[in-house]
């Protein structure tokens, strides 16, 4: 009996043995399960890093790189140059040096800001053809040449194109005409032509714009000359990463914004006249940019020569982005700090040409800081001027002349 007692009670010590280290193997893989879940539905809450994928971007994602820069649709391309090396035309002459983008976007704000002489219309006045010359920087490394001849048709009107016809925008009524209230239309359909074409220009990162353009061609921008170097002093003044993005629909630099890219620019073609004088009859610039296949669909405005009979009194339209802090009357943004605030859309109006020089003409159509350098076009979507200064009682362009058309030539043939 006694024997039997201890078996039973062994027994019973094992059993209890067993049942111990089998809650506590239960413990352990509950605690472990809980773990797992909680970790998985932490992971789900925490913002994904994007710099650790390599997923690409698509036109429904509002999120920039992981390296902190937005991707743009479309490829790459080669690189296209018809070199300088070796072309009698043009002449080496040492590598620029180039102003940080914050320094330059606070000079651009200064020189728009400051009075400046109205440009005289002075009939009799006569181009200098040396001034007329250009000066070709490279955007990357700073290598500079100078042009020594002119060799393009002095005058050749170029034709504008939508490209693959992505398609047109409805045409806004004709606006009332008068300088002194804000009669400007807000345009936010950035998928339509011609206002696909016409952008923001800026270092390729940046939330706001500091000043306008237009495309000329599948990949270069016609701006005013002082949205890339401030005039006069030569060559040691180009501002650094002046990019342009087509389309540039509000404060931000996502595709939201940006909904056709931003583009970083390789080439700056400007007039002698405004690099060495800063003489504002030679206030124009074209831009070259990255060689990308979705920006050469997008189209681009052709050009025509403006004279008296085009011009005086005759309706005319401009697009642009003022200053994404100033007052514009026909704001999109409704409530809160930024209300009634231009915030980096595009405006523009029908307007007209009042008086007509050699080099510029004004005009009623309204215009702010950070509108310089945007078209001034027609219904047949060719530019016939450049916004480039602010009055007190008109607004004044720099007329689409065939110096103006050489550049765009050069720059054209140079870039393909």
């Amino acid at each position: 009996m006694k024997k039997i007692t201890q078996i039973a009670r062994q027994l019973l010590l094992t059993l209890c043995f067993l049942l111990t280290i089998t809650f506590v193997w239960q413990g352990v893989f509950l605690a472990s399960t809980s773990s797992a879940i909680a970790a998985t539905v932490d992971d789900r809450a925490q913002p994904i890093d994007s710099s650790s994928q390599d997923t690409e971007r698509t036109q429904s994602n509002t999120i920039v790189a992981g390296d902190g820069e937005l991707r743009n649709p479309g490829q790459t391309l080669p690189e296209t140059e018809r070199g300088f090396e070796g072309d009698d035309n043009w002449r080496f002459i040492g590598n620029a040096k180039f102003i940080n983008a914050k320094t330059a976007d606070a000079m651009i704000e200064r020189f728009e800001s400051q009075e400046r002489p109205e440009p005289q219309l002075n009939e009799e006045e006569e181009p200098d053809p040396e001034m007329d010359l250009m000066v070709a920087v490279n955007a990357r490394d700073g290598r500079m040449y100078e042009q020594l001849k002119i060799t393009q048709p002095r005058s050749v009107d170029t034709q504008p194109s939508n490209s693959d016809n992505l398609g047109i925008a409805n045409e806004p009524p004709v606006l009332p005409v008068i300088v002194g209230d804000d009669n400007r239309q807000v345009y936010l359909d950035m998928k339509s032509y011609p206002e696909r074409t016409i952008g923001g220009i800026a270092p390729k990162n940046s939330q706001t714009s500091t000043c306008s353009g237009a495309l000329v061609g599948p990949r270069h921008v016609l701006t005013a000359a002082h949205c890339i170097h401030p005039g006069g002093g030569g060559n040691d003044k180009f501002f650094a990463n002046r990019g342009f993005a087509p389309g540039w629909k509000g404060v931000g630099n996502t595709l939201n914004e940006k909904p056709n890219g931003h583009y970083s620019p390789i080439r700056y073609y400007a007039p002698k006249g405004w690099i060495n004088k800063g003489d504002s009859r030679y206030d124009y610039a074209v831009i070259v940019l990255e060689n990308n296949s979705f920006l050469r669909t997008l189209g681009y405005l052709g050009t025509s020569t403006g004279t008296v009979g085009n011009l005086t009194q005759r309706s005319i339209k401009t697009r642009g982005y003022p200053g994404w802090n100033k007052k514009c009357k026909a704001s999109p943004i409704e409530s809160g700090d930024n209300k009634g605030k231009c915030y980096n859309y595009m405006y523009g109006m029908t307007c007209k040409g009042i008086g007509v020089g050699p080099f510029q003409f004004s005009s009623n159509c309204d215009a702010q800081k950070g509108q310089s350098g945007s078209p001034i076009f027609k219904g047949d979507n060719n530019i016939y001027g450049v916004v480039i200064q602010e009055g007190p009682v008109f607004n004044w362009a720099r007329k689409m002349r065939s110096d103006v058309q050489n550049t765009i030539q050069q720059a054209r043939s140079k870039y393909p």
